[in-house]
């Protein structure tokens, strides 16, 4: 595993070793160790199921998959894939409106429907105990419209891909694939028999790749079935880190604003928050509909369809790695960038659809990621009073004092790491420095003269959204879980 890759994910993992790297960091790999062939048979448990007489009323995978089929009509073989429409009902203009058009279907599709029926068995327990896979999911799925996204992008990371240079190392490669076999079978072996293996090995990798993202990446219970897991993370993020704690990381006006909207008061018009009182993301219902409805959508498909692919795969790099505290700081990062457009709207409706189109904007990957993992400072670079102060960046006088500061160690974070030579001035235009990775310029002039001073105002502002620990999600889940069980 390349050293860059663990050193600064944040960064991008190049392309030729995203999907070694997201294999190994996200867990699949110590999975796959520990469930040799548990794959091959649950993609196989459909067809025996059918033949032994199982139906949907008695097997309820079987009822998950025909709601997967009827989703998905390219999974579906009485869709009239394998049968080409009769000369009777042909068009004599092919180009016609009317003309029937038969679907295409890639060898990724197969792939994706096996690798969502291998999970539906793999997370739902099967009628006939003697059927029950050793290994099952930690918390019963079956089948969930958002594993669609999920399963498909790694996919796409996954099988191989035809326009990529060969890599002789990749455990994928045609090389260990006929290694893995008795040298009589590979003589007589033609391309397309090697190229399935191969496809069905990748198949298993990703396999494991989702059972990780499921089991250990992304909040507990996401995808179960009262979506309980999805809705204790929205209260998390919108009433604990956003609503209690906006001000560490500098959305705290934003904090205000949400809770106003929702609470149908003017904006402006600060309401005292309670610990244990309602927080951001909980309506009233006499203002704005909670953005929770919003931001659920981000978490259940970890941003695949939300934001742009490429900026997709950078935060995909940060979550294989750390998990579902990406998830809350990509969404915090997300409200930081925009808090000054969104602070300007007064109507409900405007707000609701600008909160719904930030996302799709992000299409500087780089930027964003580079402000999600910038630690919050306030320093004046260039002011001999205090040029000293950057010697002494993440000193006890730096952090903050309060009655709960151990939740704000940052665990396995690298957050903070380069923080220091990430806001040196690199480059020089027309006499002047530029500060590099400026956020989207939205705090004033980044440009110092050559004399040190800062042209926008003489002080470096507070850069992004600082750490979000393992332990302050913890922390709060258990509040919110506590909270719901008195109710």
């Amino acid at each position: 595993m390349g050293a860059c890759c663990l050193r600064d994910p944040i960064n991008g993992i190049p392309r030729h070793l995203r999907e070694a790297c997201w294999f190994h960091y996200s867990g699949a790999e110590k999975y796959l160790a520990n469930n040799p062939g548990l794959y091959s048979m649950l993609v196989y448990r459909e067809m025996q199921d059918r033949q032994m007489g199982f139906t949907k009323e008695r097997n309820k995978i079987l009822e998950f998959i025909d709601v997967l089929e009827r989703e998905n009509i390219l999974f579906n073989e009485k869709s009239g894939m394998s049968s080409a429409p009769s000369g009777d009902n042909l068009d004599d203009n092919p180009t016609s409106p009317s003309s029937p058009v038969a679907p295409i279907v890639t060898p990724h599709v197969h792939s994706l429907r096996r690798l969502l029926v291998a999970f539906a068995y793999y997370s739902w327990p099967h009628p006939d105990d003697s059927r029950t896979p050793p290994k099952q999911c930690s918390y019963r799925i079956g089948y969930c419209q958002s594993l669609n996204f999920v399963a498909g992008l790694i996919l796409l990371i996954f099988l191989p891909n035809p326009n990529d240079p060969p890599n002789v190392n990749s455990p994928l490669s045609p090389t260990s694939v006929k290694s893995s076999r008795p040298a009589s079978s590979t003589v007589f072996r033609n391309p397309e028999e090697i190229e399935e293996e191969t496809r069905l090995l990748a198949e298993e990798r990703a396999f494991w790749m989702l059972v990780a993202t499921v089991e250990r990446l992304l909040p507990p219970e996401m995808y179960g079935s009262n979506l309980e897991g999805a809705q204790v993370a929205q209260e998390v993020l919108w009433k604990w880190l956003l609503g209690e704690r906006g001000k560490r990381f500098g959305v705290g006006k934003m904090a205000d604003w949400v809770e106003t909207m929702e609470g149908g008061e003017p904006t402006g018009i600060r309401k005292s928050r309670s610990r244990r009182g309602g927080g951001a993301g909980t309506s009233s219902g006499n203002g704005m509909p909670p953005l929770s409805l919003v931001t659920t959508s981000w978490f259940m498909t970890v941003f695949i369809n939300v934001l742009p692919i490429e900026t997709v795969l950078r935060v995909w790099d940060c979550f294989t790695y750390q998990g579902e505290k990406v998830l809350m700081r990509v969404t915090l990062t997300l409200l930081k960038i925009h808090e000054d457009e969104v602070l300007a709207c007064n109507d409900t409706t405007d707000a609701w659809r600008l909160i719904k189109e930030i996302p799709p904007r992000m299409i500087d990957a780089h930027k964003l990621m580079d402000i999600c993992f910038k630690p919050r400072v306030n320093l004046s670079l260039f002011d001999s009073e205090s040029s000293s102060s950057l010697l002494h960046i993440g000193s006890p006088s730096m952090s903050r004092q309060s009655s709960d500061a151990h939740l704000h160690d940052s665990d396995d974070d690298y957050d903070g790491r380069s923080s220091v030579g990430s806001i040196h001035p690199r480059s020089t235009v027309g006499g002047a420095l530029q500060i590099q990775n400026d956020p989207l310029r939205k705090w004033g002039s980044s440009t110092l003269s050559s004399g040190g001073k800062v042209s926008g105002g003489g002080k470096v502002p507070k850069r992004g959204v600082g750490s979000v620990s393992t332990k302050m999600i913890e922390h709060y889940r258990a509040l919110a879980l506590q909270e719901r069980r008195s109710k």
